[in-house]
């Protein structure tokens, strides 16, 4: 017998499909929503002292739970997709429209405050930490 092409051959036929495509607005929150909320609990990781170096935290969001690919992980999705204080002000609207799990840690806030992305404050090993000018 062959595999199905599908996870769940005519499902649309059991429920009333409304729309065929996700609006752009609501695909758009639903990924800064999925995103934002894992790259928090890194930078958890980060501040309990699990993660120390940000190359690590990128391979691992990519390859141990399937993060997104193209945004080259955890650390660098916060640091060159979003910039840290952007980052840090999403996740304070995301914490006020869906609740604390979204709320950035003191850690987040103290690097937006410095201008400091994870690659900054934790670069890989074996490299000097950049000195503020």
């Amino acid at each position: 017998q062959a595999c199905p092409t599908r996870l769940w051959p005519d499902l649309n036929k059991k429920i009333d499909v409304k729309i065929d495509e996700c609006p752009p607005e609501m695909k758009k929150e639903l990924t800064s929503r999925f995103l934002v909320r894992q790259a928090i609990e890194v930078a958890r990781c980060f501040e309990e002292g699990v993660i120390t170096d940000a190359r690590d935290a990128d391979i691992g969001s990519i390859l141990a739970w399937g993060f997104a690919p193209y945004t080259g992980g955890c650390a660098s999705y916060v640091d060159l997709i979003w910039g840290i204080k952007e980052f840090v002000a999403e996740a304070d609207r995301l914490a006020d429209k869906y609740g604390d799990r979204f709320r950035p840690g003191d850690m987040l806030r103290d690097m937006a405050a410095k201008g400091e992305g994870f690659y900054d404050r934790f670069p890989p090993a074996g490299t000097k930490v950049k000195e503020a000018a």
